[in-house]
């Protein structure tokens, strides 16, 4: 019942979009977590992340 139902959302996709539409929007989800995932690695490697506290304090100083 379920994979029926899955199946007929699938069709459903693919008669209400195009499938040059899914495939830029899937590259444009991949592109942005990409760059995400690049941004929290080099805030990892700057050592932004090390001390939490010491930056909680200093955003909720006013």
């Amino acid at each position: 019942m379920l994979t029926n139902l899955l199946i007929q959302f699938n069709d459903w996709i693919l008669l209400t979009f195009n499938k040059e539409a899914l495939a830029i929007f899937a590259v444009l989800c991949i592109a942005f977590f990409a760059v995400a995932a690049m941004f929290v690695y080099f805030g990892f490697k700057s050592g932004e992340f090390t001390n939490q506290e010491d930056a909680k304090l200093e955003m909720l100083d006013c």
